[in-house]
């Protein structure tokens, strides 16, 4: 049983007349819980164990739905950096035929720049994202 207590008293007259008398005395007392409180107390008890439960069955939701998100994510982030990747074999190979035609007099020096601005604006964004 829980909460056991001890009581210890001590009384003398040394205050007054101190003729001697003394009284000393010890007690130990108990509660004992009425039969209805206990059985509250299991009902309560398997309550809040079932919230902790459902408490745990959320966190392990939310918790699988924060790595599906991580993964989905990196996903994403690896097909972009492949797709620039293949942007910037295209453009290279785009500045190469422009430099070929500029080399032809076929397209002008304005050109071959325009297509190299290209190519490093999608290289500073591959490195940077």
């Amino acid at each position: 049983m829980p909460n056991p207590r001890l009581e210890l008293a001590n009384k003398n007259d040394a205050l007054f007349k101190n003729e001697g008398e003394y009284t000393t005395s010890i007690g130990f007392s108990q509660q004992f819980p009425v039969a209805g409180r206990i059985a509250r107390q299991k009902d309560v008890a398997r309550v809040d164990i079932e919230l902790a439960l459902a408490e745990i069955k959320e966190a392990e939701w939310k918790l699988a739905g924060d790595v599906a998100n991580g993964f989905y994510g990196v996903v994403v982030f690896s097909r972009q950096i492949e797709s620039r990747n293949r942007l910037i074999e295209f453009d290279q190979k785009l500045v190469d035929v422009a430099r070929r035609r500029f080399g032809a007099a076929e397209v002008s020096q304005i050109d071959v720049n325009m297509a190299e601005l290209d190519l490093e604006r999608i290289r500073q964004e591959r490195a940077c994202c």
